[in-house]
């Protein structure tokens, strides 16, 4: 497998403009392309309105710290939850006991930390493009419950140009598998999602894509929830 940084992106979190600017300079001359944030919460906004291949991180932040934010992204955006990395500078004290528990399975590099070895683990955890970490993992490995439902829902871009009718496949709280024939969409791209069985009419974007043969696969995530009582009942 080749590994074409190019189609990786970047979302950089931290309130410090110099350590934006030197990961930013850094990703970028590498060949990664890079969004910033200056705090979770900022960081949240991106998410919705994009996807991203690995979140770098500070722990220390106003409104929403690092921490905050991965257990965050862990329960909104879990394919995301391997492809986390943690810098920091002083830890906060009432978050040192999860600081130390989360040590033994994500990374933290210690401010200032070395060029090479950030550049080192960024490679690392996106050297499989996510297409092919759904396809390895599978979709009903992740954290959040899946169900089937075999319903239509009609999808439609920002833009209103394309708008098109899909089969669901499954579901959770926040995302969709989709089937359909056409065009595949373009991963990142927001679009509207409406499910008439569920009264539901949300804003989404498109996680991955995958055509086999005729057929145009598309994992999606939603800004709206999966209503609470409808999600419990048996699905047909």
């Amino acid at each position: 497998m080749s590994f074409d940084r190019f189609s990786r992106k970047i979302l950089v979190v931290d309130d410090d403009d110099t350590i934006r600017a030197l990961c930013t300079e850094l990703l970028t001359e590498a060949g990664y392309v890079v969004e910033t944030a200056s705090c979770g919460v900022d960081a949240l906004r991106r998410l919705r309105d994009s996807s991203f291949d690995l979140v770098i991180t500070d722990v220390n932040m106003p409104e929403l710290d690092g921490i905050g934010l991965y257990f965050v992204i862990q329960r909104d955006y879990p394919y995301l939850k391997d492809r986390f990395l943690f810098i920091t500078g002083n830890i906060p004290i009432e978050s040192e006991d999860t600081v130390d528990r989360l040590k033994e399975e994500r990374i933290f590099l210690k401010k200032p930390f070395r060029l090479k070895e950030l550049l080192g683990h960024v490679n690392r955890l996106t050297r499989i493009p996510l297409e092919e970490y759904f396809k390895q993992e599978g979709i009903n490995r992740r954290k959040e419950e899946r169900l089937p439902l075999l319903k239509e829902c009609s999808i439609s871009t920002h833009d209103e140009i394309t708008t098109l009718t899909a089969n669901i496949e499954d579901i959770s709280r926040k995302s969709l598998r989709i089937k359909y024939k056409g065009q595949p969409l373009e991963r990142g791209s927001k679009v509207n999602v409406y499910i008439k069985d569920l009264n539901l009419n949300s804003a989404g974007r498109v996680l991955w894509t995958k055509v086999v043969e005729k057929s145009v696969f598309i994992g999606l995530s939603l800004s709206e929830c999966i209503p609470v009582g409808w999600f419990k009942k048996d699905l047909p």
